[in-house]
């Protein structure tokens, strides 16, 4: 009375329902986490066969063509995708310079047979003003 209460009541009961939700929760966030992970490694692998080890393959034929000097190899192409399209840039620009390089051989062996059995000497002059006398053989 006097604003004051009469009686006061405390209940102490056990919160099951609360404790529940909370391990509830907890499987959820473990569980969520579990297949992100697996989702995660599962990715990785697939990348890792579909992309980076293709690109290894080519990095390694490329090498192995820059290190032979032989221009007649070409790489593997396999797939219809981005790395395929490359591998085909590589052997067409292989093939290009193979035929440049034939074509050089084959002008340079032409001029050295026509210096080599020329008759009359040969007068050279340079851009710089030099010039050089090639002598009849």
């Amino acid at each position: 009375m006097n604003s004051q209460p009469v009686l006061i009541v405390r209940v102490e009961t056990s919160r099951d329902i609360s404790r529940q939700g909370q391990d509830a929760v907890w499987f959820f966030v473990l569980a969520t986490g579990a297949l992100v992970l697996i989702l995660v490694l599962l990715l990785g692998g697939i990348v890792e066969r579909v992309v980076l080890s293709r690109l290894l393959r080519l990095n390694q034929m490329v090498r192995h063509i820059g290190e032979s000097g032989n221009l007649s190899t070409r790489v593997a192409v396999s797939g219809q995708d981005e790395l395929a399209d490359l591998s085909q840039g590589i052997n067409e620009t292989l093939a290009a310079l193979q035929k440049s390089q034939e074509a050089l051989r084959g002008s340079e062996a032409r001029y050295r047979a026509l210096f080599e059995n020329a008759d009359d000497a040969i007068f050279l002059l340079r851009m710089t003003c030099s010039w050089n006398v090639i002598p009849a053989r």
